[in-house]
């Protein structure tokens, strides 16, 4: 790879690498990328928040891989150390008492450990060069960053242009909304009203995420396409993908894209496992603490969801979805309607345990057991380490069991049947709500079409791998 104009070097490589290493600074070449590092003497470099150094470009999603130089630059570098200083000056005195020039000698398994350990680093190094190649070529914009506070670690900083996020909202078929809206009205009838009318008592007990938002007006979604971008509602294009939309679009891109340097393709999944790159997260919107921390998302949540100070509110279910997903509001919206239906479930328990509790010195079975009038002797309960015991050691026992095993337990056993019905159509009626509410609708035959796309794929790779090995394995015929 010859220098030039368009490769820019690593930062933090070259500074560490001497004059008389030019065949290792050959292999620490960057690859050919516009805008690829952070420019630190960038003016806008100091803004806060997730953004490139530019500070306008934000950040979608970040790609974390490790740094480590050749065992040559190593060993080059680990000379200067206090020990390695002791140890040369005691071979300078041994060279002047003898007068005879030592050769230090290099162990061969260490060198040969040295020379694979690099090996895999410059295959990790050029498996990456390559993905990032096939990022930029989708229209990705991405920007290094490697002179962090955590050694040996870099990270890759992702932005998603506007044409790429149309681009793939459409192949994506996400539901927007436009710039149509409709009046939700509430029906009238008797359970309407106790609705509401439960809605106005608890309202202490409602999160305030939505004091400023019409609950009665709803815009209307439709799966996104560029031909027909007047529909939407474009009058902020830095709104219109929120960033949990922007994460999971370059998450889809990330996926997609190949790195063929290998056997097989793969894509970031891949990578991942064979440890070309560590981690992919994407980033949170803003801080939480602080006196300049802006308001968003992130804080709503945390000081109306994620404190101790608020569980006894309801959850902001639709802030949730709207920062984490369908996936995760969902699964939250299950485990808010679980624990209010276990409330009364609870509330008959110990109403059923009191009730045992009361009963328990008129128990005729545990009073028999307990009277040690009776004096009855029980046989052992081993054949030959054990020996006769009596009844009344067993008291304690009778009496803990009828607390739990009374009349009363009859009647829960049956509330309990009735309890689990009511639960199902409870939140069969919650889900179908949220459905509306989100536009979810066809979202499980979605679904179930992704995973049988998924498999299907998985049975290609693996059929193919498998001819692969038996190519490999049969006899070469001459």
């Amino acid at each position: 790879m010859r220098r030039n104009d368009n490769y820019l070097p690593v930062p933090g490589e070259e500074k560490n690498l001497d004059m008389d290493l030019n065949t290792t600074a050959r292999s620490n070449e960057s690859i050919p990328m516009k805008n690829m590092y952070a420019d630190d003497a960038s003016p806008l470099s100091s803004r806060l928040g997730p953004y490139f150094s530019d500070g306008r470009r934000r950040v979608d999603y970040v790609l974390a891989y490790q740094i480590q130089k050749p065992a040559s630059i190593r060993r080059q570098s680990s000379r200067f150390g206090d020990s390695n200083f002791i140890r040369r000056l005691r071979r300078s005195l041994s060279m002047r008492s003898s007068r005879a020039p030592l050769q230090p000698k290099e162990d061969p398994e260490i060198a040969a450990q040295d020379q694979r350990t690099d090996y895999h680093e410059d295959d990790k190094r050029f498996r990456r060069e390559e993905f990032e190649e096939n990022l930029l070529e989708t229209g990705l914009e991405l920007e290094k960053d490697e002179a962090t506070k955590i050694p040996g670690i870099g990270f890759l900083k992702i932005h998603a242009p506007w044409n790429v996020l149309c681009r793939e909202a459409e192949f994506m078929k996400l539901k927007m909304p436009t710039k149509k809206v409709y009046e939700v009205k509430q029906s009238s009838n008797l359970v309407e009203t106790i609705r509401l009318f439960i809605h106005k008592v608890t309202a202490p007990l409602h999160p305030k995420v939505d004091a400023n938002r019409p609950q009665s007006i709803k815009s209307l979604s439709h799966p996104f396409s560029r031909e027909k971008q007047h529909l939407f509602d474009l009058s902020d294009r830095d709104k219109f993908f929120d960033s949990k939309t922007r994460s999971s679009i370059v998450y889809e891109v990330l996926k997609r894209t190949r790195c063929t340097r290998a056997k097989y393709s793969m894509g970031i999944t891949s990578l991942l496992a064979n440890a070309v790159y560590t981690s992919d997260y994407p980033l949170h919107d803003g801080d939480i603490e602080g006196v300049n921390a802006e308001a968003n998302d992130r804080k709503l949540l945390y000081e109306e969801w994620a404190s101790y100070s608020v569980f006894y509110k309801y959850q902001p279910i639709g802030l949730i979805r709207k920062y984490f997903g369908e996936k995760v509001g969902l699964y939250f919206a299950w485990l808010g309607v679980y624990t209010q239906m276990l409330i009364p479930a609870a509330i008959v328990g110990v109403i059923v345990f009191l009730y045992g509790c009361a009963t328990v010195d008129d128990n005729i079975p545990s009073m028999e057991i307990c009277d040690p009038r009776n004096n009855i002797t029980m046989c052992p309960l081993c054949d030959r380490a054990c020996s006769y015991w009596k009844l009344v050691t067993a008291c304690g026992t009778a009496r803990a069991s009828h607390l739990f095993d009374n009349p009363a337990t009859v009647f829960f056993s049956i509330f309990m049947a009735l309890w689990a019905v009511l639960f199902m159509e409870h939140w069969k009626r919650r889900q179908m709500r949220l459905n509306y509410v989100w536009d979810l609708t066809g979202f499980g035959e979605e679904e179930q079409e992704e995973h049988k796309d998924h498999n299907r794929a998985e049975y290609e790779f693996q059929v193919m791998k498998k001819t692969m090995k038996q190519e490999q394995s049969s006899p070469t015929v001459k």
